[in-house]
Parts: C-alpha cells; sequence; structure tokens
C-alpha cells in the first residue's frame, strides 16, 4: 500500500464514494417508484378505471402531488372520492381535490362525500363545486361552524330553502349563524317547515313571509311580543330562532357581504400557513 501513488488511493476512493451514492439514490428512488405505485392503486382500486381513463386520474395525482404539502395518501384517497361522487377528471378534478388537501393544511377538514352529497342535492355541477367550496370555508371562519356542519344543514334542510328562494350560499349562512347561536340545523329546518305551512296556508309567498317575519321579531315593542311572532311562525322552535333573529346574530346579507368581500382564499390561507419544511417538501 505504501508504494501505491496516493492520487490512486484518492481516485479509488472517489469511485467508492460515487458507487455508494448511486446506490442509495437507486434505493430511494426504488423506495419513491413503489410509493408511487401504491397511489396509483388505490385510485384504480376505487375508481375501477383502466387504460386512457386510469393514466389521466394518474396526471390528475400528480398535477395535485407535486403542488401540495399533503401526502399522497390524502391526495390519492381525496381525487378517488371526488371522481366517485362527482365523476370529475382534468382541471375540476385538480382544482377541487388541491382544495381539500389544502384545507387539510389548515385545519378544516372536511367530508368529500358529505360536500359532493350538497351539491347533488342542490342539483350543483361538480364546476360549481370550488366557488362553493371557498364560501363554505369562509362561513366556517366566520360562524365556527365546520364544513361538515355545514354541508350537513344545506342537504337536510335542502327542499326547505329552496321552497323560500334561499341559495346555496344563503343557506349555508344561514345554517352558519344559527349554529353560533347554538340552534342546530334539525331545529331550523323544522322551524321553516311550519312557517312553510303556515305562509301557504295564508296565501302569502314563502320568502316574503319570511322576511316579514324577521322584520316583525326585530321591530317587537316586548320580549313576549317577540316571542308571540316567532312561536307563531316557527313553532317550538320559535324562541330559540326569534332570539338569534332579535339579538342580531342572524344577518345573512351582512355575512355574505363579508364573505364577498374577502380576498382570502382557500389557496392564500394554506399558502400563509406553509413553514420552510412543507415548502420544500
Amino acid at each position: 500500500l505504501a508504494s501505491i501513488n496516493p492520487a490512486t488511493l484518492a481516485w479509488v476512493g472517489g469511485i467508492g464514494l460515487a458507487v455508494a451514492a448511486v446506490v442509495g439514490l437507486g434505493v430511494a428512488l426504488l423506495s419513491l417508484g413503489n410509493q408511487f405505485d401504491g397511489y396509483y392503486d388505490t385510485i384504480q382500486r376505487g375508481t375501477g378505471a383502466s387504460g386512457t381513463a386510469l393514466e389521466g386520474l394518474k396526471a390528475d395525482f400528480d398535477a395535485v402531488y407535486e403542488s401540495s404539502a399533503s401526502g399522497g395518501d390524502l391526495v390519492a384517497t381525496t381525487l378517488t372520492s371526488l371522481n366517485q361522487r362527482l365523476d370529475v377528471t382534468g382541471s375540476v378534478a385538480q382544482q377541487l381535490t388541491t382544495q381539500f388537501a389544502n384545507l387539510d393544511e389548515i385545519g378544516k377538514t372536511a367530508s368529500v362525500d358529505q360536500f359532493a352529497a350538497s351539491l347533488n342535492n342542490w342539483g350543483l355541477s361538480a364546476e360549481e363545486g370550488s366557488a362553493r367550496l371557498e364560501s363554505l370555508r369562509k362561513i366556517s371562519t366566520e360562524t365556527g361552524a365546520t364544513i361538515d356542519d355545514l354541508t350537513a344543514g344545506v342537504t337536510q334542510g335542502g327542499p326547505q330553502f329552496r321552497a323560500f328562494g334561499l341559495s346555496f350560499d344563503e343557506s349555508a349562512a344561514l345554517v352558519g349563524q344559527f349554529n353560533k347561536a347554538g340552534i342546530d340545523s334539525g331545529q331550523v329546518v323544522g322551524g321553516l317547515t311550519i312557517a312553510a305551512k303556515k305562509f301557504t296556508a295564508d296565501g302569502v309567498d314563502l320568502r316574503d313571509g319570511l322576511d316579514q317575519t324577521i322584520a316583525s321579531i326585530k321591530n317587537a315593542g316586548s320580549e313576549s311580543e317577540r316571542n308571540a311572532i316567532a312561536i307563531e311562525a316557527f313553532g317550538r322552535s320559535g324562541l330559540r330562532m326569534g332570539d338569534a333573529i332579535a339579538t342580531g346574530k342572524l344577518d345573512v346579507d351582512g355575512l355574505l357581504a363579508t364573505i364577498a368581500a374577502s380576498p382570502d382564499t382557500i389557496a392564500s390561507a394554506a399558502a400563509a400557513t406553509r413553514d420552510y419544511g412543507e415548502t420544500l417538501t
């Protein structure tokens, strides 16, 4: 060894290090490849897609995964559920999957199945889903109700809300504000059902009747008068609903105006909370 040129020893040692590095890289790539194969298997098993359709979903997964700090398992299961429930692929699937992944990052985890059910209940297209999800997140932030609370409420009360001429966002805002006041969506739906029967029997347009009742409660001269109006209109739920209306806890128009004026989005909220490690990921 002493007779070997030091430069030769250095060269041989360098070769050894290079070989070790290549082997290590190969192992890492093999592991990563196995992970991706597992993600693709999740999508294939869940959707039953094959051929061109499966390749398209794989491309959707790749597009979301490369721009998300969420794990591949979450992205794969979310994309799969969206495809199952809303039959989405391409840009719509990528946008919704990214939104749900970002919601998970900011601690606003929501059920894909429940969200899809709310869109289907209201006859809304998947293309409208992104805007509705943005509204739901803002309503959730303003009222403290979870996104799942809101989607469950607008699904449960869909027929009643639509009968009163309320939009999806108006209904979600109504559910959120009553939820904040400690009144669950079941009580709201029950109260509206009673009110609808009364207004119909009196030949009053449902939306006009609701608006007039809310105005009468707000302008009542006494608590007893307010309670009488609320109970007559909404039945047993009237006392709590009337109290929320009278004390200003119900202001759907004001809430929606605040939401419309806010430039904040799910993506910007996720970016604002992302640390260096998450960005690097």
